[in-house]
């Protein structure tokens, strides 16, 4: 998918997550789950300089019920 939808945002929104939500209406969102979870981890690999605040990764968190924390740097002594 990453491949194929690169960092074009309009692509996976008309394309790829069209499709997602048609099955997320079905009710085959857990069937799906690690599938989506993979996709995400891919285009955070995969994309340079990929962020997990970016549109893809927002929204298959957001299908998979995934929650991310940035945990703060550490303090220098």
């Amino acid at each position: 998918m990453v491949e194929i939808y690169s960092n074009n945002d309009q692509k996976w929104r008309s394309q790829f997550f069209r499709k997602t939500d048609d099955l997320v209406k079905t009710g085959k969102q857990d069937a799906i789950k690690g599938f989506l979870l993979a996709v995400r981890e891919c285009y955070l690999t995969q994309i340079e300089n990929a962020k997990d605040s970016d549109f893809v990764p927002q929204r298959l968190n957001k299908l998979t019920g995934v929650t991310t924390t940035v945990n703060p740097l550490p303090s220098s002594v």
